[in-house]
């Protein structure tokens, strides 16, 4: 198995797994909510942020597919950390 299969494949669980925990968040929040540290469900306006993590980690997910399915195996997650970038942190 070469390097890149195993990449591959490990970019694919990465992605299955976070859409899993996505849609976890969006459909089923108050079970999620204690596996994420939250003592009990939130009120007011913190109860959006759980429907806001899962769409995020959904997105993420689809991200990491789109890239996979573009064959793009090297991607920065924002200009802005490229080493080529006056901006980058190093």
């Amino acid at each position: 198995m070469t390097m890149n299969r195993i990449a591959t494949a490990l970019s694919l669980i990465g992605a299955a797994f976070i859409i899993y925990v996505g849609i976890s968040y969006v459909l089923a929040p108050e079970t999620t909510a204690s596996g994420f540290g939250l003592p009990e469900w939130p009120h007011g306006d913190a109860g959006a942020f759980l429907n806001l993590k899962g769409i995020r980690d959904i997105t993420s997910g689809i991200v990491i597919l789109a890239l996979l399915a573009a064959r793009q195996r090297f991607a920065w997650p924002s200009p802005c950390w490229s080493p080529r970038s006056p901006h980058s942190a190093t």
